[in-house]
């Protein structure tokens, strides 16, 4: 089974002001599909003090990519270190996902140290795209790629947006969820998604961009169903919903 190594970078002042880091909900997210298909191995530079040498360890395997991800910001400066690395010690390729490079990808790709951009959702272009790299295949016509070819940067279309209902869960597995676990009134907590995208168009919100006023949501026995797993799982009594706009449906709240 082939391998990808997907990395969390440090975020920059919430590291600082939290107990614990933040859940790396985005990238295990967009791992969800490959997951079923590939080896897949996380590095968390907030929890991991040995990520560099863990890192080297995995590229000396050839995996077939190293993927990071970016909100705008602080953020970008600890993705290009992981970037770096990889770089400096193999010819692995590097993609980029996350809000930064979903918004500017061209930009992103300019950098030396980046070979391909997923813009928008990952899971069905992550897989698809660690299918391609398999096999050796070009990487045009996968949606929601961009990739450099001869040092010139090419564009695939948008992929359109996935439907969550038809998505798995998150890869639990590939982490220990205690290292994420903030306490609220000393009951352990952690994040999850159950919705995503606004139809409102605040003038400093990304949603206009990266989901286009659109809003997608698990249905009500879904979250639940979530909700229990990870209680029965971990133990975990208090969840904190990270959704862009969780209160679009009022029925739906009600149901949940």
């Amino acid at each position: 089974m082939s391998r990808i190594v997907l990395t969390q970078p440090k975020v920059g002042n919430m590291d600082v002001i939290r107990t614990k880091p933040y859940f790396p909900l985005g990238i295990l997210s967009a791992a969800s599909l490959a997951d079923r298909e590939f080896d897949i191995k996380l590095i968390d530079q907030r929890v991991d003090k040995n990520w560099r040498k863990n890192l080297k360890k995995e590229l000396r395997q050839n995996p077939l990519m190293v993927a990071t991800t970016s909100m705008t910001g602080r953020q970008i400066k600890h993705a290009l270190e992981i970037s770096r690395v990889v770089k400096e010690n193999s010819d692995v390729p590097v993609v980029w996902g996350g809000v930064h490079p979903s918004i500017l990808p061209g930009q992103t790709l300019e950098n030396k140290n980046v070979d391909i951009v997923v813009k928008g959702e990952g899971e069905v272009t992550m897989l698809e795209l660690g299918r391609a790299l398999e096999k050796g295949k070009s990487l045009k016509g996968i949606k929601g790629v961009w990739y450099k070819e001869n040092g010139v940067i090419k564009q695939n279309r948008d992929r359109e947006f996935v439907d969550l209902n038809k998505m798995p869960d998150i890869p639990y597995h590939l982490i220990d969820i205690n290292e994420y676990c903030l306490h609220y009134n000393n009951k352990k907590s952690i994040s999850i998604e159950t919705s995503r995208g606004c139809v409102y168009s605040c003038s400093y919100c990304y949603n206009n961009v990266i989901n286009k006023r659109i809003w997608r949501a698990l249905n009500s026995k879904k979250v639940v169903e979530r909700f229990k797993h990870i209680y029965e799982t971990f133990g975990i009594k208090n969840l904190y919903v990270v959704d862009d706009n969780f209160f679009i449906s009022s029925k739906r709240c009600k149901d949940i």
